[in-house]
């Protein structure tokens, strides 16, 4: 049946090697001689021999068949027979394509259950968005199962369904790879080379960004939502460039052949039925190789504590403990009082359901008082990262945090949890403040000298300037940055860097130097404003200063010498899993790893006769291995910039990465700002680099206030350690 649309004429006309629209007018195949048929008069049968793709009206999916019968899509195009057409009609085909599609993006080879059709359809496809104005259109590599329903049947024949067999391109092309190369925003290009299909990703035209990552073999890779695809092909001296001139419609089509032309992935053919009784699918089971796309049904046990601190004069604490979901899911619940006991059994059993990719258990032990506000034990919490093995029960000795204990003998308690579902959501929502990050940009800046400042302090010929560059985001960011006060100086040299972690789009960069002064106003010595186009861009130089102030009535010409970077934000701040667990054996491997420790932002100020936190980042091997690096203490920031470079020589694979920013205090001791923890998996084998987001930060309202810390690690070697 030939599409309504000159557009989408087109798109059958080029896959299945036809002529075009102008000679279609004259010539039809589809077998229709009702008058419903714009092309009266003029049928032929068709080409069994060819495989004729269809355009579904619905999905904009095209679809290759190999056994000649017309099809049909939900909107009334022709199907293969064996079809119930009213099993079909009370789907919501949609949602249904889009479980399967992820189903197969992300993991191929775990065992999962999908809603049955009657007939077997197995077939590689891929989803082109056919938008009838032009626009940003979206196209998804992935297995599609087509919905179709019958219009207009024929004789029936006595099969259960009709089977649709594997395309032969597909077999010829068993030795294919697509050679894939990005721009990952940062101006550095990474280049990908992919051997079977579904890749994994989808690609959004035409600016040819990645519009979302949904497993291997593009997670594998590291491929990123952002990245921007820049150069693809079959072979290197052959490869397709998104600036090399062409029309939008032929680097569309080279893509998508590229693709096609793929090897379909072990295990990515499957087969399906249609119920008569049930249209829905059934719950999809698959890995957690994407973070952000998972809700948890948990069974929480909290058992017991030991050696908790005694928190009453008159006899020991009457200790309990709260249980509450952090981040998006909100369930609190408490066990019972025990009373005048140091090592409490409570044995209390709760059920979560509520628990979403990046939130945390957080267990609170606080002692009971019938007078006054009840004392805190300690807190200790459990990542969404630790209950990705579906079959395991995670039992857990966890050591309280700032349990006020004085011996070295720490606080404990006693956890067990079971995961009895993981769901994969449809869409993944986070915090407003989170939210308002995807668009948002990191920048490390470098404020290094200035030269030529007038001397605002120059009286009877004595004094000179105290000057100061103050750097702040004009815009819908509010970071800002005060260098400290040089004395005497009209050519200072700062070399002071910070971070700032708010810089939107259209934002602009503002750059004011003072004179500081005690008993008035400080003078203003000049300043400049740097537009976001720029900013964005980077750039390492001096700036001239305007509004500088006059000297013997000439206007003074002074400099300020400035280098920024930007880097985009990660909304979510949470590493993917790059493997599976238990492929190998814990402690068999031995990595060296090199750990870059950036910067962090949005820490909360833990010193109340202080302007900020004092505060340092300490990355510990929690497992066989011992290893630690700690970076230096930075005083009074909310924002600290460390650029502190180390190696762990001991991580053995099943070990963790615990990683926490602390307040340094010298009375007391060191105030948590935030923490997390990753996994072996989440590190093996290609590393990590950009934003984690922090848990147990202090902050009341963590959703709307969001705490990072910005890390590279990367693995430098591994050795197989002999049993």
């Amino acid at each position: 049946e030939l599409p309504k649309t000159p557009r989408a004429m087109g798109a059958v006309c080029a896959q299945a090697g036809l002529p075009g629209a102008e000679a279609l007018e004259n010539h039809c195949v589809c077998q229709d001689a009702s008058s419903s048929c714009p092309v009266v008069g003029r049928h032929e049968k068709p080409d069994t021999a060819k495989h004729l793709p269809v355009l579904s009206d619905v999905q904009g999916e095209v679809t290759t068949v190999d056994n000649g019968e017309p099809l049909t899509s939900p909107s009334g195009a022709h199907v293969s027979p064996g079809l119930n057409s009213a099993n079909v009609e009370n789907e919501e085909p949609k949602d249904v394509n889009l479980l399967k599609d992820l189903d197969d993006d992300m993991n191929a080879d775990v065992p999962r259950k999908v809603a049955s059709s009657a007939s077997v359809v197995s077939e590689a496809s891929v989803a082109v968005s056919d938008a009838s104005s032009p626009g940003t259109s979206s196209v998804v590599s992935s297995t599609g199962l087509s919905q179709a329903s019958r219009t207009k049947p024929k004789a029936k024949k006595k099969t259960n369904g009709a089977k649709a067999t594997l395309s032969k391109g597909s077999e010829e092309s068993t030795k294919a790879s697509a050679i894939l190369i990005f721009d990952d925003g940062t101006g550095t290009q990474k280049t990908c080379t992919i051997t079977c299909k579904p890749p994994g990703f989808a690609i959004r035209f035409p600016a040819m960004t990645v519009s979302r990552v949904t497993g291997p073999p593009a997670s594998d890779h590291g491929i990123q939502e952002g990245w921007k695809l820049v150069k693809w092909g079959s072979s290197a001296d052959a490869l397709h460039a998104l600036d090399s001139g062409q029309e939008k419609g032929e680097l569309r089509q080279s893509y998508v052949s590229l693709i096609q032309g793929l090897t379909k992935a072990r295990g990515s053919v499957r087969s399906s039925q249609h119920s008569q009784h049930s249209s829905a699918p059934e719950e999809v089971k698959l890995p957690a190789s994407i973070p952000g796309k998972w809700a948890y049904d948990l069974e929480v046990s909290v058992l017991s504590a030991q050696n908790l601190r005694d928190a009453d004069w008159g006899g020991k604490s009457d200790p309990y403990c709260v249980v509450s979901v952090q981040g998006r899911g909100k369930t609190t619940f408490k066990t019972k009082v025990v009373k005048n006991n140091q090592s409490p059994v409570w044995n209390h059993m709760e059920r979560v359901t509520d628990l979403h990719d990046g939130d945390q258990l957080f267990f609170e032990v606080f002692d009971h008082d019938n007078l006054g506000k009840d004392a805190r034990l300690g807190y200790t919490s459990i990542g969404w990262e630790e209950l990705q093995d579906d079959s395991a029960t995670l039992k857990e000795t966890l050591v309280l945090e700032e349990s006020g204990k004085k011996d070295k003998e720490p606080a404990t308690m006693n956890v067990k949890i079971n995961v009895l579902k993981r769901k994969l959501e449809m869409s993944s929502v986070t915090g407003s403040a989170s939210v308002g990050m995807e668009k948002c940009y990191r920048l490390f800046v470098d404020l290094k000298f200035a030269r030529g400042l007038r001397d605002a302090d120059s009286f009877f010929g004595g004094g000179g300037s105290d000057p100061y560059c103050v750097c702040n985001i004009v815009g819908a960011g509010k970071a800002k940055f005060k260098t400290r006060a040089l004395d005497n100086k009209t050519d200072p040299v700062w070399n002071e860097s910070c971070v700032l972690g708010d810089f939107h789009k259209g934002d602009k960069l503002l750059f004011e130097v003072f004179d500081k002064d005690i008993g008035k106003k400080d003078d203003f010595l000049g300043k400049c404003e740097v537009s976001s186009q720029k900013v964005l861009a980077g750039f390492d130089s001096e700036l001239k200063l305007q509004e500088t102030g006059m000297v013997n009535k000439k206007p003074v010409e002074a400099f300020l010498s400035v280098a920024v970077k930007a880097q985009k934000r990660s909304a979510q701040g949470l590493a993917p899993f790059q493997g599976r667990r238990g492929l190998v054996d814990n402690g068999a491997v031995k990595y060296e790893l090199e750990v870059q420790i950036l910067s962090a932002d949005g820490l909360r100020n833990a010193d109340w006769l202080s302007s900020g936190s004092d505060p340092y980042c300490l990355v510990t091997v929690k497992g066989k291995g011992k290893s630690s690096v700690r970076t230096k203490t930075i005083k009074n920031e909310h924002s600290p910039l460390w650029r502190h470079t180390d190696k762990i020589e001991d991580f053995y694979h099943g070990d963790k990465l615990a990683i926490s920013v602390r307040d340094a205090d010298r009375m007391k001791h060191d105030d948590m700002l935030g923490q997390v923890q990753l996994q072996t998996e989440q590190l093996i084998p290609d590393g990590f680099e950009g934003d984690l987001k922090l848990r147990n930060t202090g902050w009341k309202d963590p959703e709307n206030h969001p705490v990072f810390v910005t890390m590279v690690i990367k693995v430098i070697s591994r050795q197989k350690v002999d049993s």
